[in-house]
């Protein structure tokens, strides 16, 4: 047990924690700027079985703050490259990955596999839809996030003295407040933000693993990186949280309940919108500088499509995309109360997402 000695000579932590940790199994959801960090630590300190759970693939603009990825990596789906670099770091972890998104279908079976869930995503319906699906398991759920220069991190879903705490529903209980926030890709981030949230959150696992310490049940840390103000504030059962967990409602809705229906999750379902090419067009209204270029469409930028208003009507169906979803989704919004007589949908995963289905498949 020499890797693991520096940590187990602590005087309350011991063998005996060191013993929790390697018998553990804990699921985190996204391997991006918040899971990067979160992998890494549960995997030096050695926890014993770890999923991976992202559909996403390497980007250009990941490389500046999820440090697991390096050039060599771009476009490779992110649980592979985790899976090789991870298994390279502690060859006595078991690793698995889950090489897709999160979704109402998938997450019950993935879910129930394992003892604490690390919630790493930025798209808030998925959030809520894991925060769901832990309720109705009893799963305990380790949350966080980070929203430019400031990040929060609380616990959520534990039974203490035989009482259920708080869920993300008790702090944020209505999902069309929160469901327009702004991911990394639209607000910016530092690469040094999401890391620190990330290590707030595998202390919290830790924490929770091995007793050692007072996780942040019924509570929620504030940082910012700018100033380094930070806070603890109490959470409470919020009155105003009167959602009722349901998995079968759950497996027939999932996040749809707070997403727009027009979304297009489905690659093959956009190229059978888009058929006609002179009726139907792909519109992305990221700027004009964002990559990757997507092979075909047209580009205008979310804020110039009022300007360009005459060019869309020209087409009977326009499907939006963007980098994560967020700006499709409000062209979305845009498109419904300016164009009536069009079809209009968005592309909920993302343009590099789109490319390397188009050119990989799945």
């Amino acid at each position: 047990m020499g890797r693991y000695q520096r940590q187990i000579q602590l005087s309350d932590f011991g063998q005996k924690a060191q013993n929790k940790i390697s018998q553990s199994k804990v699921l985190v959801i996204g391997a991006g700027g918040l899971g990067c960090p979160v992998i890494m630590s549960l995997t030096a300190m050695g926890v014993g079985h770890i999923g991976i759970m992202d559909g996403d693939i390497v980007e250009i603009t990941n490389l500046h703050r999820q440090y697991l990825y390096t050039e060599k990596d771009l476009n490779k789906l992110k649980t592979v490259v985790a899976l090789q670099r991870l298994g390279e770091m502690n060859s006595e972890v078991h690793l698995e990955s889950f090489p897709f998104f999160a979704t109402a279908e998938n997450l019950f079976s993935v879910i129930q596999n394992f003892d604490i869930i690390i919630d790493g995503t930025d798209q808030i319906p998925t959030r809520y839809l894991i925060n769901d699906v832990c309720c109705v398991l009893k799963k305990p759920l380790v949350y966080g996030s980070v929203f430019r220069h400031e990040g929060q991190v609380s616990v959520f879903n534990v039974v203490q003295d035989g009482i259920l705490s708080t869920n993300y529903r008790d702090l944020f209980p209505f999902p069309e407040k929160t469901q327009n926030t702004l991911s990394c890709n639209e607000a910016g981030v530092t690469g040094i933000l999401p890391n620190l949230i990330g290590g707030f959150m595998a202390n919290e696992a830790v924490k929770l693993i091995t007793g050692v310490g007072k996780p942040l049940i019924n509570k929620v840390l504030y940082y910012n990186s700018k100033t380094n103000f930070q806070s603890i504030l109490q959470v409470s059962k919020n009155p105003e949280n009167t959602y009722i967990f349901d998995k079968e409602v759950l497996e027939i809705y999932g996040e749809k309940i707070f997403c727009n229906p027009l979304e297009v999750e489905d690659i093959n379902q956009i190229l059978t919108h888009l058929k006609d090419k002179n009726q139907h067009v792909l519109v992305d209204v990221r700027e004009e500088n964002e990559r990757p270029i997507l092979p075909f469409g047209i580009k205008i930028p979310l804020n110039q499509l009022s300007e360009k208003i005459n060019t869309l009507e020209k087409f009977n169906t326009l499907v939006f995309i963007c980098q994560s979803g967020v700006r499709s989704a409000k062209a979305l919004e845009w498109a419904q109360n300016n164009l009536s007589d069009t079809n209009v949908y968005h592309y909920k995963y993302g343009a590099a997402h789109f490319i390397k289905y188009c050119t990989h498949g799945n």
